[in-house]
């Protein structure tokens, strides 16, 4: 029976690698059920079960650097304690990490594909870049304020200096007695629409997720994806505005 703090990174890991091996159980992908299937079972037993490798699957050439850089940010963040700080989190990031690699070597699952690799890179973010205590603000009537996060283009990524932002935003938040969040994702207009409301939901969600490990409540956050619709900037159709490329985060009294 596991009851140490040393042993809660294998307790979450087994719970994170069961699940995907349910996932791949419903699609009948027998060698993949397999495989998390042992990761799962070898967590629970307590062994040491460290990320897939990056050339451990046949994966295009444009995913290689992604697989390796994320594969060193995690066992970066094994080296820096996030096994017994941060367990929960770094099992979160390893099995999306996993999932990615797997479902990136399978190649027609887009939407499994982002899931995977977002659930990652929130995870990672959370780790890497741990909330800044604020000293909270005396209760009062407060008008709704607005924060906005930014990206590169056509990636849904959190950039390291967008975190302050979501900090501020999150102390504002904190600051309130009874608060709630609004997430709105945004594109510009280079690419198509479908596409680009699909882009500015991966961002919603990313910023959503970051807002839910730096402990928001889910019913407390209101999510959306606008896509190209609404731009800050207005421009042509097909040009990459970096303006545009935002996550609009407004943080209000709840009514």
């Amino acid at each position: 029976m596991m009851t140490s703090e040393a042993t809660a990174l294998n307790q979450a890991l087994a719970g994170e690698y069961a699940h995907l091996a349910s996932e791949e159980d419903i699609q009948k992908d027998i060698d993949s059920l397999r495989h998390f299937q042992d990761k799962a079972q070898a967590a629970a037993d307590g062994f040491v079960v460290k990320p897939d490798l990056p050339n451990s699957r046949s994966i295009p050439g444009t995913e290689t650097a992604y697989a390796e850089r994320t594969y060193q940010r995690i066992l970066a963040a094994y080296d820096g304690g996030a096994a017994t700080e941060t367990p929960r989190l770094l099992a979160q990031a390893q099995s999306g990490y996993d999932c990615w690699l797997e479902q990136v070597e399978e190649g027609y699952q887009l939407l499994h594909i982002w899931r995977c690799r977002d659930k990652a890179n929130a995870a990672l973010n959370a780790i890497e870049n741990p909330p800044v205590a604020v000293a909270p603000k005396p209760e009062a009537a407060v008008p709704a304020r607005t924060y906005t996060v930014y990206f590169e283009f056509d990636e849904s990524e959190i950039e390291s200096e967008a975190f302050n932002v979501i900090d501020e935003a999150m102390a504002d938040f904190r600051a309130r007695p009874n608060a709630e969040i609004d997430v709105t994702g945004h594109a510009d207009t280079s690419g198509p629409a479908d596409y680009n409301v699909a882009l500015s939901n991966r961002r919603a969600d990313a910023v959503t997720d970051v807002l839910e490990l730096r402990g928001v409540a889910a019913d407390r956050i209101e999510a959306a994806a606008l896509g190209e619709s609404l731009p800050a900037v207005q421009t042509g159709d097909g040009v990459r505005e970096p303006l545009n490329r935002r996550v609009v985060i407004i943080v209000q009294d709840r009514q």
